[in-house]
């Protein structure tokens, strides 16, 4: 029995660690569950956060930018550009919500004038135009790529070009017009250059290629529209975007989809920087943007995963319905039925964030980084998306340009703005013409009481109307009983008042009223018209130099980053500098590429014959690259020994034109001697015919007078053979002087050998 204890007890220390091995494996599985649990957790709530000290964030900014009043300036302008104001501001929103064949309300009390007579838009307009000829007009690029110069390169060039260059004991060679000589420092440095400028070429093509995909010309203008309306004109970009392309190869039709660089317009409204950013957004820590989406338009972004959007923080978005954001939110509260049946608002948030929050959104981060630049996207207070920013260097992707600078703040101040004191005394001198023209274009009438009685008792007046004289009453008194009371017009005024405000205009915007196409008071001299241009274009220059300065540069240098980091082609990359072109004055530079033209001719000022016609028709608001020879057209037309010489063409048609005369009077002397031989014939005929006694008399006077007939068509014959000459040398002649042989001969007695021209004859 103490053998079976003792076995028994071994069996069970035997037993005992598989059973906690068994045990441990059983319980493993919900200790991972769990952990994976409190991981997803850890993460949500890091989520969370985010979402709500961005909140917090956008709300803080929003208050700011509202608390500076700029959004009621911007108000005010677009309400001068459609030309509304404080008193025409409700008729015009119940002309907007009036339902078609509904009456207007009618208005109660005094009425008054509403009229607007809007100078604002004109002006605004011709501001935007002005600018867009200067910066966006035909297809020319108001920048270009230059290879960086390399000041050791050059001086080593200048001072060591004499130097030759040797590589493994041998003086290298280069070849210089068919003969090889060692090379130099300099032979080096101008290869060196060469081999920048043809990469800068493919760069600055590769670009040009990005902007006119993304439309960028179109988009540029509606910002320029806004730089001239509310002063301030807002450009993103480059931000990637998923391009679809349709071929048609080898009969199948072929559909790639490529990530490619796009900008876009944004209005002033969406965006929200730093409030401490000053006059440039890009010193603040980051800034918003704001947009609409639907609910349809989330749920699409549910269904792709991919891209890196949060499916359940959508799905807490949709529970949640539209929110407005500048309020803190109650999760206890109602959906706000304001908010209920408007689109979503959608936040992008551009600027630097810790690494483990990102981390947590999804989005993946560089090991030795802390802080991350990265864009996040935002609906209500929930993130949806994390990622980082494009551009490694953490660039933000807006470009803001001022009309005028506002001290101390990004927005600036537009022409609508500084029309405000014209308009509203335009507006008031209007209106008050208008109320004085009602008054004064009907007479008030006044009457006597108790001198006449109506019969109808009514004390309007209408045509035909009768009164009584009460009894007692003198008529010479009851004549007097009605009389009226007229009131002064004031038009002269009034218009006065008027032209003085349309003046200022011109003096605050700077563009006179001649340049948006009325002539005024201007003299009709040469030259008034193209000094008032230019002086208007000092005004519109300096505004496009802000434009170069803001927007137009840094976004080309945006789009040089991303070359640098996303080109698909090493080729293209290189080290580069943005050049930005002046604006050109296009009135000065015709009539100075007039002088210049022939100038060009002398081969010393080593002119290009192509560069100036290009530069004439720019000149002249033509696009040149419409007629001009495409690089493979040029190409092919080298290749077949270039265009012909003028001089050896000017010989070939000489050459041509004497073949056709000789020809010509070869076939005339042929005509005219076939001519001859028929006539000496029948004159033969007719003199053997008279030497015949068998004629009569009659018959002899017969063929007399058709021998003198052909006497003088002889006569005829040899005249033509005369002027048939004369008329082609005077052809062949007019190769060379360009004068036509009918303007300098007498018009023949008979007509030429030949047919006249279709509806002519040669006796015209």
């Amino acid at each position: 029995m103490a053998r079976s204890r003792n076995t028994q007890g071994g069996l069970v220390a035997s037993v005992a660690p598989v059973v906690a091995v068994i045990e441990a494996s059983v319980d493993a599985p919900a200790q991972q569950d769990e952990a994976a649990a409190q991981a997803e957790a850890d993460r949500v709530a890091k989520v969370t956060q985010l979402g709500a000290s961005l909140s917090i964030k956008r709300r803080e900014w929003i208050l700011y930018r509202r608390s500076t009043g700029i959004e009621q300036e911007w108000d005010e302008d677009d309400e001068a550009y459609e030309g509304v104001d404080a008193a025409s501001k409700a008729e015009s929103a119940a002309m907007r919500t009036r339902l078609p064949g509904q009456a207007m309300p009618k208005v109660e009390g005094e009425v008054r004038s509403t009229v607007v007579l809007n100078i604002t838009k004109p002006y605004v307009n011709a501001f935007a135009s002005k600018i867009i000829n200067m910066r966006l007009s035909l297809a020319d690029r108001a920048w270009a790529f230059e290879p960086t110069p390399i000041p050791q390169l050059k001086e080593d060039a200048k001072t060591k070009g004499h130097l030759s260059l040797v590589k493994d004991g041998q003086p290298i060679l280069v070849n210089d017009n068919g003969q090889q000589r060692p090379a130099t420092v300099a032979d080096l440095a101008k290869r060196d250059m060469e081999k920048a400028l043809d990469r800068a070429g493919k760069a600055q093509k590769r670009v040009d290629d990005w902007l006119k995909q993304a439309k960028w010309v179109a988009e540029a203008r509606r910002a320029v529209d806004d730089i001239a309306r509310i002063g301030t004109g807002v450009l993103k970009g480059p931000y990637p975007e998923k391009c679809v392309y349709t071929s048609y190869q080898d009969g199948e039709l072929v559909r790639t989809e490529v990530i490619e660089p796009r900008s876009k317009r944004i209005s002033a409204r969406n965006l929200f920087p730093d409030p401490a950013c000053g006059e440039d957004i890009h010193n603040g820590d980051g800034i918003f943007e704001y947009d609409e989406i639907t609910a349809k338009g989330l749920r699409e972004l549910k269904e792709t995963p991919e891209l890196g959007y949060i499916a359940s923080e959508i799905d807490a978005v949709l529970t949640e319905g539209p929110r407005a954001a500048d309020v803190e939110y109650d999760p206890r509260k109602k959906v706000d039925p304001a908010q209920k049946n408007k689109p979503f608002g959608i936040w992008y948030y551009t600027g630097n964030l810790d690494k483990a929050d990102l981390e947590a959104a999804g989005c993946e981060c560089p090991d030795d980084h802390a802080s991350v630049s990265a864009i996040v996207t935002m609906v209500n207070d929930h993130v949806i998306r994390a990622s980082r920013n494009p551009l490694d260097n953490g660039k933000f992707g807006y470009d803001v340009a001022p009309c005028s600078r506002r001290e101390g703040f990004w927005a600036g101040i537009g022409i609508a703005r500084d029309l405000r004191t014209p308009q509203r005394m335009v507006t008031g001198a209007v209106r008050a013409m208008n109320e004085n023209l009602g008054l004064s274009a009907k007479p008030m009438i006044a009457m006597m009481q108790g001198l006449l009685v109506p019969m109808d008792g009514n004390t309007s007046l209408y045509g035909g109307k009768m009164f009584i004289i009460p009894k007692g009453v003198d008529v010479a008194e009851a004549q007097k009983a009605i009389f009226s009371i007229q009131i002064d017009s004031r038009v002269q005024e009034c218009l006065s008042t008027i032209q003085f405000a349309l003046k200022i205009a011109e003096d605050v915007t700077g563009l006179p009223m001649i340049l948006q196409g009325q002539q005024g008071k201007a003299p009709d001299i040469l030259g008034v018209v193209e000094i008032l241009d230019q002086n208007a274009s000092v005004v519109a220059q300096r505004a496009a130099n802000m434009y170069d300065d803001n927007l137009l540069e840094p976004h080309i240098g945006r789009y040089y980053d991303w070359l640098m980091q996303y080109g698909p082609n090493d080729e293209e990359k290189g080290d580069y500098t943005i050049v930005i072109m002046a604006p050109p004055d296009i009135t000065a530079d015709a009539k100075a590429l007039q002088m210049m033209g022939q100038l060009g001719q002398n081969k010393a000022a080593r002119v290009d014959p192509a560069k100036l016609f290009a530069e004439v028709a720019k000149s002249q608001r033509f696009d040149p690259t419409r007629i001009q020879y495409t690089d493979d057209e040029w190409e092919r037309v080298e290749k077949q020994g270039g265009p012909q010489d003028p001089r050896i063409e000017v010989a070939q048609i000489r050459a041509d034109a004497e073949a056709k005369v000789v020809a010509a009077e070869t076939a005339s002397r042929e005509r005219i001697a076939k001519l001859e031989s028929d006539t000496a014939e029948v004159v033969a005929s007719i003199n053997e015919r008279l030497q015949s006694t068998q004629l009569t008399s009659e018959e002899r006077q017969t063929l007399a007078k058709i021998k003198a007939t052909l006497a003088g068509k002889a006569m005829d014959v040899n005249a033509q053979k005369e002027i048939t000459r004369d008329n082609q040398l005077l052809d062949l002649h007019k190769h060379n002087t360009g004068t036509l042989a009918k303007d300098v001969i007498t018009k023949p007695a008979v007509e030429p050998p030949g047919r006249a021209e279709p509806g002519q004859a040669y006796a015209q």
